[in-house]
């Protein structure tokens, strides 16, 4: 028993991992494609059009909170019970989610009107001119949102029977077939509008092609209508992930948001761009982070707490780890690599650059403790301690801008600070789950060394400006492979260190062959 135990555990960690790898080419795919579209589209459109469209795409991805979240619920609770065989109970669930996107309907198109009507205020300095196209765009991104959470029933299925591959490989698909469609807008000369149409027909053919795939892959996949108990249980679980989704929307979106409001479109665009080796890591770490839950998931509803404590153990170093590697290649190169991407007058400083960093590491660790909480589908208090650092963040940010320095900076201070309290209360809760005596997530040793490695990056990143591309390479190169170094080192257990030396290694064999 205790033998076909383990071989189950390391399969499901294989399907974790396979789901991670295929997350990690569709991340690459898409840095690419960015990569390349986003200079393309603020020199053809300007960053003051770019900045409008950044911006309406953050506040409604504010509004499509209000679809119910009825597919993110259903993730997570097909995940629970994917090691149970009544297939009719998960059909009654996808029911379930099918209602709540109904009932929330209405609710999700008043929001949409909404900012509709109120987008000159929500867009500082719009010109008069440019009114009517903002509410086009609105309502043609607003149409993408309400058909959207149809089509995500069936990428939820796949997600939590463990198969997040299948959506990846299909996600890359229309990635890059999107990529196409942007390009060929700006060279056949369109407009934002057109833009905004593309969008919308993309997301009903990549919507197609999941239904056909979930169909094909998932034998009983279907929906029946859902009793009263389980309609009421996930209505409530559903009704809690859709406040817990505008927390995480505001999370990764709040500083566009206040930029956007109480500065201008231009310095939006600015921060996109400064921002952009940030976003990618961010990336990376939740396609991490979500590959491993449906597995840590299952092993909860199994009850192997401790199977459960040892993978998420792993998965907070590693993500520790890979934050302040990408943080310190950050404030190392960010400056010199946006000044030859898209121009010196999008870097929005180095100091602005030290508070992005920091704000993409408390970021990084406290939506790893937030995704692991959803497994329990107990999320109550995750909801009202994360609408305590919105509050709070909101209140340190415009305050700390109004009365005590009108600056960038100390918007990102308030936003921070907003956020502490996370990352002491998440670990703490995680813990309490999986039935662990520890308090926190981390050692204060650490926290030391991350500060050290990451203080010695910025003082060195102001004092360096490569003014070619070669030279940005090379020595680019060499200074990430030094910090990779101090990072394995001093940030990795032992057990880590050998799984990356026994990975790395195969490779090389693997390549030999």
């Amino acid at each position: 028993m205790a033998s076909y135990e383990k071989t189950n555990h390391k399969k499901l960690v294989k399907q974790g991992g396979l789901n991670a790898k295929s997350g990690l080419i569709l991340f690459l795919i898409n840095t690419i494609t960015a990569f390349i579209l986003n200079p393309i589209l603020v020199t053809y459109f300007g960053a003051y059009y770019f900045g409008i469209w950044k911006s309406i795409d953050k506040f409604l991805g504010f509004a499509g909170i209000a679809d119910g979240k009825g597919a993110q619920a259903l993730k997570w609770t097909i995940a629970n019970h994917e090691s149970k065989e009544d297939e009719s109970k998960k059909q009654r669930f996808v029911g379930a989610s099918l209602i709540v996107w109904f009932i929330f309907l209405p609710i999700l198109m008043t929001i949409i009107g909404a900012i509709a009507y109120f987008s000159p205020t929500l867009i500082a300095n719009v010109h008069p001119e440019d009114k009517g196209l903002v509410l086009t765009i609105i309502i043609l991104l607003g149409i993408n949102l309400i058909i959207m959470p149809l089509f995500s029933i069936s990428e939820s299925v796949l997600i939590g029977t463990n198969q997040g591959y299948f959506v990846n490989y299909i996600r890359m698909t229309w990635l890059i077939l999107a990529f196409v469609i942007t390009y060929m807008v700006v060279f056949l000369e369109f407009g934002l509008k057109e833009l905004a149409m593309s969008i919308v027909l993309i997301t009903v053919l990549r919507g197609i092609s999941f239904l056909i795939t979930v169909k094909k892959e998932v034998p009983w996949f279907g929906a029946l209508k859902p009793t009263r108990v389980e309609l009421k249980s996930f209505f409530k679980f559903s009704s809690w992930t859709l406040v817990w989704s505008f927390i995480a929307r505001f999370l990764l979106g709040s500083e566009v948001i206040f930029l956007s409001i109480l500065i201008n479109p231009t310095v939006v665009s600015q921060y996109i761009f400064t921002s952009y080796l940030v976003i990618t890591g961010i990336s990376v770490a939740a396609i991490v982070s979500s590959s491993f839950n449906p597995v840590i998931g299952r092993l909860f509803g199994n009850k192997e707490y401790e199977s459960c404590q040892h993978i998420v153990a792993n998965l907070r170093e590693f993500i520790l780890a890979f934050s302040v590697f990408i943080g310190t290649v950050v404030l190392l190169l960010n400056q010199s690599f946006v000044s030859l991407w898209a121009g010196e007058t999008l870097f929005l400083g180095s100091w602005n650059n030290l508070f992005i960093v920091l704000l993409m590491i408390e970021l990084l660790l406290v939506r790893n403790e937030a995704f692991i909480i959803d497994i329990s589908l107990n999320i109550k208090v995750k909801v009202l301690l994360g609408l305590g650092s919105v509050v709070l963040s909101s209140l340190f940010a415009v305050v700390g801008y109004y009365i005590i320095d009108n600056s960038i900076s100390m918007i990102f201070m308030g936003v921070f600070l907003g956020r502490v309290p996370l990352l002491f209360f998440f670990p703490m809760m995680v813990n309490r789950m999986m039935k662990n005596k520890q308090k926190f997530g981390f050692s204060w040793k650490l926290f030391g060394y991350a500060f050290i490695i990451l203080a010695s990056s910025y003082l060195i990143g102001t004092e360096q400006s490569f003014n070619s591309w070669w030279i940005l390479m090379l020595l680019g190169t060499l200074e990430t492979i030094l910090v990779m170094g101090f990072v394995y080192t001093l940030l990795l257990s032992s057990e880590n260190q050998a799984f990356i030396r026994e990975k790395f290694l195969s490779r090389i064999k693997r390549s030999k062959k």
